[in-house]
């Protein structure tokens, strides 16, 4: 009977040493089988324009050598697979895209890819042990159309204290949403401030635009944000709305600034083209 327990243990242990011994090679730090890179995605901060820019964070796993990244629109991406197919467009990408400089075996770079406009594939290549593997992340960028540059003038005396009374800015309009407008950079690098224009006119041939409740980067000592709306906005009252566009872009708008617990003043904000 002890005999038998005994052949039937060395059986068992027989069978787990064997199941150890096939699990598929990477399950152990260090020992990746294949070059892989995983991709993850987050907002491009100052100085960078969150519209069009975008950071990539790019991990890499221990089996890869180095990697390639390449950004370029869906259409060109599609159009290249089709061409060369897959193991052809990773060759492409090789040859091609940017050589990620940090990174070799288990490592993490990131990049931020600038100027991206309309849908964009952003594809990273990893190599190593002789093979090649893609990863891709797809980020929608948002062009603008400059207008005019000119000198926009703030109207709360809180805000030309605390930062300025006038600034050079340019006026752009959205690509893809003609009727979206902003000041580039009003409040600082990669800080705008945004408009609409709507289908209705004043009197003057001046478009009527909204300004949504929207915040700044500045900062009101304790009281933390400070925030701006169109007058209309913060009344809950059509009848306040002031705010007007014009065919050489000049511009006012009747506005608020305001932080969580109160109104900071309102006045008449204007932008004036250059001649």
């Amino acid at each position: 009977m002890k005999r038998n327990i005994y052949s039937l243990l060395v059986a068992v242990l027989g069978m787990m040493t064997f199941a150890a011994c096939t699990e598929d090679a990477g399950t152990t730090p260090g020992s990746d089988s294949q070059a892989t890179v995983t991709l993850y995605q987050y907002t491009a901060e100052d100085p960078y324009d969150s519209d069009c820019d975008v950071r990539v964070r790019i991990a890499a796993n221990s089996a890869t050598t180095e990697a390639y990244a390449l950004a370029e629109t869906v259409t060109e991406k599609e159009q290249r697979v089709a061409q060369l197919g897959a193991e052809g467009y990773n060759d492409y990408v090789v040859a091609n895209g940017e050589k990620l400089s940090d990174i070799h075996g288990a490592s993490i770079q990131d990049k931020v890819f600038t100027g991206l406009k309309g849908e964009n594939v952003i594809t990273v290549v990893a190599v190593g042990g002789g093979s090649k593997k893609a990863a891709e992340t797809q980020f929608t960028g948002i062009s603008w159309t400059d207008v005019a540059t000119g000198t926009y003038t703030f109207s709360v005396a809180t805000i030309k204290t605390i930062y300025k009374a006038q600034v050079t800015t340019t006026l752009q309009y959205c690509d893809s949403e003609p009727s979206s407008y902003r000041f580039k950079n009003l409040f600082g690098s990669g800080k705008h401030l945004k408009f609409t224009k709507t289908n209705s006119t004043y009197d003057d041939g001046g478009a009527v635009c909204r300004v949504a409740a929207q915040e700044t980067p500045l900062t009101y000592g304790s009281y933390g944000t400070i925030s701006v709306r169109d007058v209309a906005t913060w009344q809950n009252d059509d009848n306040y709305l002031d705010c007007a566009l014009y065919d050489d872009g000049s511009f006012y708008a009747w506005v608020q600034y305001f932080v969580a617990a109160g109104n900071l003043g309102h006045g008449y904000d204007e932008f004036v083209p250059n001649e």
